[in-house]
């Protein structure tokens, strides 16, 4: 189940088009997009379960 979870954010982070390192919160909500990874964890302020892609 968190596999196919995760299967969808990635999905959903390439398909959004931004480019750099795409925050994505399960289930399936649109963080951002950053120009590194440390400020995309800054970002993930809320608890939960988050997926960072490098969509470059």
């Amino acid at each position: 189940m968190l596999e196919e979870e995760v299967k969808r954010a990635v999905e959903l982070a390439k398909r959004s088009g931004r480019r750099g390192w795409v925050l994505v919160k399960l289930p399936n909500e649109l963080i951002g997009a950053f120009q590194s990874p440390s400020e995309a964890k800054r970002a993930a302020r809320e608890p939960g379960v988050y997926v960072l892609v490098d969509n470059t």
